[in-house]
């Protein structure tokens, strides 16, 4: 064993005696430790173990409640207002104990925020007369009766200044419209997919859609997961993930009534298009829009998505028509109306025969979640009623903005895309013959509504056409039941959704690329002449215009639409909640409900945001510490971040609850193949094939333990087993790309390739995995195009760069090589043995032997036991005459490899 330097004792005993020492200051205190073993740290030196968790807490802490961290008041009196103030709170010494235990070191965002809240909105809906003295009143009145209600708790408020009270959405002044701004139509097909339009338009025409392909700008839109539509059209009016806007699922938690309800627009949390239009001084309108019920206040109109499905609800249905219930427009007297535009579902039967085949049969006296004509009338009412209400209103109204939102692209495909030509296994032939061309009229019906929309446009309406995400379709539908009550419809979803734009300032038959969901809101007020909101996380597609209409117009930016916007109160239920309960349940989109808690950890995982993961999943253990798909979720994003050891710490407790809990089993071998414990992951992952022998995951990773045993012909046919039994495998099918090239079978390469990209396009792996493919091919700008992208939606995924390098040399573009692959090693110190070795043959091809030789060593630094390296170096020393140098090299190389051919035969002409 060596010696341990003296100094490395010496620097990790300071570091540990630094790390057991605390200075508490005046005013403060600490909590240490956790549990029982709770203590607390006064002021003064105190010992504790090193890096113990700590957590402070300041006796008389100060909060600034300013900027976007103001207090928004909703108030019957006052309407929305926005309320800056100065806090000063107070914490009892004597009782942190209890309130570490009870509230955490957030207690004053948990306990007394929604009481200031509470009380100003109180009072201001009571008393304000708007004179000098008015805040001063507030603040006196706040400070003591949220002080009074806090004390017995051991927290206190002890001074309350309100400094400023501004009405809510007054900031048109302050936002500056750019000279030429368009006005904005957004059309919005749920799951519209350009792979199913052009399976569709192969038999069924669909003119209005080519028209944008060939006139306009279209391509792929990338989205986020989980693949949850309110989520996700929430994102595109908001520019934001689900984590800051806060819509997490179809169905949450009444705060009020403890019950499951449809997601409300009272749930987001920060301004959406139509705020920060009416906030700009420009008029919106939106009808059906996902999550907008109540609707809310606007300089236009608002319908909301609730009005299709309050005609289900029985009381409206038992003859209150003609009521105007609350929530459902704004302003509420549009529904009188609108209320005769409304298609009820025994009045679609003659549209029902567009998409089955037969007699469609009259309504039935109820709902029937099981039969998917019944689902289809329901879905067909819905589109129709939004349809004339668009006919009637938008060309009355024109506003700067409008958008509107059809879901029935998406149900239609639930309910019927199992029989789609090809028609899956397992389906009836009478089934098929009836419902195999619903899709085609689903795809027939958007473009009809497509057309009726460009003949309403005029030339000063930017149209834009929109997607949540896809729908797989053909070889890619996977073996689960998409509907009816089984809570699986998301698993048919597709990562990557459309968009187009048509009109004016865009381009004509362009093809766009590398679009997001998050893209969309920002393009939006761009074109509208807006600046975009400072906390969106996307960019304006400046691709889609033109170059003269780009030529002036600068992207700006603002942060003052917060600060406008004022969340709503929550509330019970609402009209119609429960007849879209049941329909969501119906279509499998829940079977009961999901926790949004769930969907948020699901959503930091899914989008690599793993630490944030195990918090959230730790929260969700915390409300339910029995919940083993909790646990499991917590062990793969500890798995993720390199803690396998506490990621077998949480699956060991489930499997010794359930030895046969199937995703448990998966994630153990997953992190047995992680280890390079061939032999271990080989018989967890069988394990888990007995539990359920058709699912694919079991088969993936039985395939990569084979992998890593060596045993490459079984592992194909894992592969293939995988592939199988989960056509929507896209990491399978990557792994066949490897597979098949390793044995110089390249069109099923190819094939592969292209299967998982139309899978997983936006995931640089894929894309990478493609380029080789076409690489392999002898296609290689196509490849090259596909390192790029690779590289382009990931800085740091090197093998891009080194896929995309290895071509430009052969293509003899040294200098780009250079260029390119030093930018990806200030990225990443991921293969960095390969990224300098690539650059040594770039400074060969230059004839800079000096600098080859450099860049071959620091490959070499990076991994002694990278044989390319030190074959590039003999290479170079025999070119030079350095024969002894070319003999070492050369003996490395056959300790590492005894069997490499080339190495043998170099050392025999240069003599041992």
């Amino acid at each position: 064993m060596k010696r341990i330097p003296l100094f490395v004792l010496i620097a990790a005993f300071v570091v540990l005696a630094f790390s057991s020492i605390r200075f508490v200051g005046e005013g403060e205190v600490y909590v240490a430790g956790k549990g029982a073993g709770r203590r607390v740290l006064t002021p003064g030196v105190h010992f504790v173990r090193p890096f113990s968790a700590l957590r402070r807490y300041s006796l008389h802490p100060m909060y600034d409640l300013s900027g976007s961290e103001s207090l928004r008041l909703e108030t019957p009196s006052a309407g929305g207002l926005v309320v800056e103030a100065r806090i000063e709170a107070a914490v009892d010494p004597g009782r942190v104990l209890e309130i570490d235990e009870a509230y955490g070191e957030d207690w004053f965002a948990r306990v007394a925020l929604p009481l200031i809240e509470r009380e100003a909105t109180a009072f201001v809906a009571a008393h304000r007369d708007g004179s000098s003295g008015f805040l001063v009143s507030l603040s006196a009145a706040v400070q003591r009766n949220v002080d009074t209600r806090l004390r017995p708790l051991g927290l206190g408020v002890t001074s309350v200044e309100f400094t400023s009270m501004a009405r809510a959405g007054d900031i048109s002044g302050r936002i500056a419209r750019s000279e030429g701004g368009l006005k904005v139509f957004i059309l919005g097909f749920d799951a519209l997919d350009w792979l199913i339009y052009e399976q569709v338009a192969r038999t069924h025409p669909l003119p209005n859609l080519k028209k944008l392909r060939d006139d306009g700008v279209w391509g792929d839109l990338v989205s986020i997961e989980p693949l949850i539509s309110p989520l996700i059209w929430t994102t595109i009016v908001t520019g934001v993930t689900p984590d800051v806007h806060g819509i997490m699922d179809f169905l949450v938690e009444d705060p009020v009534s403890g019950q499951e309800v449809p997601v409300t627009s009272w749930m987001r949390r920060v301004p959406a298009l139509w705020n920060m239009c009416t906030a700009s001084g420009l008029s919106s309108g939106f009808i059906g829009w996902f999550a907008s019920f109540p609707a809310e206040e606007v300089d236009g109109f608002v319908v909301s998505d609730r009005l299709a499905y309050n005609m289900f609800d029985p009381a409206w249905r038992a003859g209150e028509r003609d009521e105007s219930p609350a929530g459902l427009t704004y302003p509420p007297d549009l529904y009188r109306r609108i209320a005769g535009l409304i298609t009820e579902p025994d009045e679609a039967t003659d549209l029902v025969s567009l998409y089955v085949a037969g007699p469609a049969g009259r309504m039935r006296t109820a709902f029937d979640p099981a039969d998917p004509v019944s689902n289809l009338r329901l879905v067909i009412s819905a589109y129709r009623t939004y349809e004339e209400i668009m006919k009637k209103v938008y060309p009355a109204e024109r506003p700067d903005l409008f958008g509107i939102y059809f879901e029935f692209t998406d149900s239609v495909c639930h309910l019927f895309m199992r029989y789609m030509d090809p028609a899956m296994p397992g389906t009836e032939a009478a089934d098929v013959r009836r419902y195999e061309y619903a899709v085609h009229a689903a795809y027939s019906e958007a473009d009809r509504i497509l057309g009726e929309v460009l003949e309403m446009l005029d030339d000063t309406t930017l149209l834009v056409v929109v997607s949540d995400h896809g729908f797989k379709s053909g070889p890619m539908r996977p073996f689960t039941d998409s509907r009816i009550g089984h809570g699986q419809a998301i698993e048919w979803h597709r990562i990557i959704g459309s968009i187009a734009f048509y009109g004016p300032a865009v381009k004509r038959g362009h093809r766009l690329a590398d679009a997001t969901v998050m893209d969309v809101a920002p393009t939006v007020l761009y074109a509208l002449g807006l600046p975009v909101d400072e906390k969106m996380d996307g960019r304006v597609l400046a691709d889609a215009f033109s170059d003269e209409w780009l030529a002036g117009r600068e992207v700006t930016y603002t942060s003052l639409y917060d600060s406008v916007f004022v969340q709503g109160s929550p509330t019970a239920g609402g009209a119609g909640g429960e007849a879209l309960r049941q329909k969501l349940v119906s279509l499998g989109y829940v079977s009961g409900g999901e926790a949004s808690a769930v969907n948020l950890a699901s959503f930091y995982h899914k989008n690599r945001r793993f630490r944030e993961a195990i918090g959230a999943w730790h929260e969700v253990l915390e409300d339910d510490p029995g919940n083993l798909g909790a646990m499991i979720g917590l062990a793969n994003a500890y798995f993720e971040v390199g803690r396998e050891d506490s990621a077998i710490m949480y699956l060991n407790p489930v499997l010794d609850a359930d030895p046969d809990n199937y995703k448990a089993l998966v994630s153990l071998a997953t992190i047995h193949v992680k280890r390079g414990r061939g032999e271990d992951a080989l018989e967890v992952s069988e394990r888990a094939i007995d539990v359920k022998p058709d699912d694919g995951e079991s088969h993936f990773n039985k395939a990569l333990a084979l992998e890593i045993l060596g045993r490459t012909d079984e592992a194909l046919r894992e592969y293939r087993e995988t592939v199988r039994f989960s056509p929507d495998h896209a990491e399978a099918h990557a792994n066949l790309v490897q597979l098949y090239l390793a044995y110089g079978r390249k069109q099923e390469a190819l094939a592969a390739a292209e299967r998982a990209i139309g899978l997983a396009s936006g995931k640089p792996e894929m894309h990478y995995m493609y380029g080789q493919a076409l690489d392999a091919d002898g296609r290689l700008e196509e490849a090259l195009h596909q390192y790029r992208l690779a590289a382009r939606l990931d800085s740091t995924f090197a093998p891009a760069y080194i896929g995309a390098g290895s071509i430009m040399l052969r293509q003899g573009s040294a200098d780009s090589v250079i260029a390119l692959v030093g930018a990806a090693l200030r990225g990443t110190s991921e293969y960095a043995e390969y990224l300098h070795a690539l650059v040594g043959n770039a400074y060969l091809k230059k004839g800079m032997a000096r600098e080859a030789e450099q860049e071959f060593r620091r490959a070499l630094d990076f991994n002694r036991s990278y044989v390319p390296a030190r074959m590039s170096l003999v290479r170079l020393y025999l070119s030079q005459g350095r024969a002894d140098e070319a003999r070492r090299e050369l003996g490395i190389v056959l300790r590492l490899e005894p069997t490499n051919a080339e190495a043998r035969d170099l050392l025999g002409r240069v003599g041992r």
